[in-house]
């Protein structure tokens, strides 16, 4: 049989006591249900696990011994953040067997839809540490009870309202749940397994797990630390489109840090390269010391962060340069005004034309004589006008000379290279 006949149970009661009343979703484990604990008359959250095709006969039976007995580890877990598992049990479908799971349900959204929201975006250390904290907690309260997630990711994280109006993450799906022995808290996690059933998501895999070696809390470490640095920068940590390039980056030397992604957080990278570290027995030994470093790095994280997203004020020499420019500018300018001035104040001779008197006839190389008025300095600071340019005379300034503007956009330049001339037809140029 085909494992898609799980997701045809809606409608059917599992051993008398849960009613299969609506199909939710079909993970890459197994079928999700909304259904009904009829002694309680409560709604709760079914998973029917689908068995990979390798198990059969004396395989598949172990393989469902084998999880009942882990099911019944996470269903003694005690943690607010963990989602309570009702029940555990076997139901047949079309001859074969399938274990279930009767968890509780949940109202709110997978920490993976929340990502995908037009609303995301990236969050800072704090917000991120206070999304997260329960996770953390609830991972770390599982290490302590000998029991590994294995396939931490967004979407078995729920964000869930709560009565203040507040949000509040909660861990799902411990379907993956390993019990490790005693020996294997201290191990560094690079002994090779040859358990054909290592299953994961390769989307946020540990190299561990696509090397095939031995999982253990080092593999939840690195989850958690992906985790963060997802919801920190607002997308996936491991891209690629096709296994290939995700395995390439799991296996990388360059660890998908927060830095990678171009966002600060200060003391935070240190503690978050140590926690993706490619080998297992660099990463922090379990969730609880995972949490402490971030904790304990928290203020100097946020502060790095926000000084990296405010604007960068002017340094000394950039504000020098732009008061400088700013002076030249409106010197400048002044000088313009200045010519204009000064100019109104010059005697232009017009050429003779038939319409015209010829006005009386003066030297050429008659020297412009100093002016007595307040504008005598300007008008040496501006230097000798050409020897076209007569002595202003009251009798003799028929009209006064027009500022000629060229279509171009007028160029200021710095005193030293204005330069002022008279046209023959007493128009003024300033170039």
């Amino acid at each position: 049989m085909a494992d898609d006949a799980i997701e045809r149970l809606s409608g059917t009661t599992l051993d008398g006591r849960f009613t299969l009343d609506a199909f939710v979703a079909r993970g890459g484990y197994g079928a999700v249900y909304r259904g009904t604990h009829l002694a309680l008359r409560r709604t709760v959250a079914v998973k029917v696990l689908a068995v990979p095709e390798v198990y059969e006969g004396a395989a598949r039976a172990r393989f469902v011994e084998a999880f009942e007995a882990e099911a019944l580890t996470v269903a003694g877990l005690h943690h607010p953040a963990i989602v309570r598992v009702h029940d555990v049990g076997v139901t047949t479908v079309e001859g074969r067997a399938y274990p279930y799971t009767v968890l509780e349900w949940i109202e709110g959204a997978t920490l993976d839809a929340t990502l995908r929201s037009p609303e995301a975006g990236p969050r800072s250390p704090r917000e991120v540490l206070a999304l997260l904290r329960p996770v953390f907690e609830a991972i770390a309260s599982a290490h302590e009870a000998g029991v590994v997630h294995r396939d931490l990711k967004p979407a078995n994280v729920m964000v869930a309202p709560t009565l203040h109006g507040e949000v509040s993450t909660r861990v799902l799906d411990f379907g993956l749940a390993k019990a490790f022995a005693p020996e294997e808290r201290g191990t560094n996690g690079n002994s090779f397994t040859g358990d054909e059933g290592a299953s994961f998501s390769l989307s946020h895999a540990a190299p561990e797990q696509v090397g095939r070696l031995r999982t253990g809390p080092w593999t939840d470490v690195h989850a958690l630390a992906l985790l963060l640095v997802e919801v920190l920068v607002g997308q996936r940590a491991y891209r690629g489109e096709t296994s290939i390039d995700l395995y390439a980056r799991i296996t990388a030397r360059e660890r998908p840090t927060p830095r990678t992604f171009d966002v600060e957080v200060g003391p935070w990278e240190a503690v978050l390269d140590r926690a993706l570290a490619l080998m297992a027995k660099e990463r922090h030994r379990d969730a609880a010391a995972l949490l402490a470093d971030l904790e304990a790095n928290l203020d100097g994280a946020q502060r790095a962060w926000h000084a990296s997203r405010a604007p960068t004020p002017p340094s000394h020499a950039t504000a020098r340069s732009t008061s400088r420019r700013w002076a030249l500018g409106t010197l400048g300018l002044a000088c313009v005004a200045l010519a204009s001035a000064a100019a109104l104040r010059v005697r232009v001779a017009r050429p003779r034309t038939s319409d015209h008197r010829s006005p009386p006839a003066v030297p050429a190389t008659a020297p412009l004589q100093p002016s007595a008025t307040p504008d005598a300095g300007v008008e040496r600071a501006l230097g000798p006008l050409t020897a076209s340019a007569q002595a202003p005379s009251a009798e003799r300034v028929e009209r006064a000379p027009v500022v000629r503007r060229s279509a171009a956009r007028p160029r200021v330049l710095r005193p030293a290279d204005a330069r002022l001339g008279v046209t023959a037809d007493g128009e003024i140029e300033i170039e």
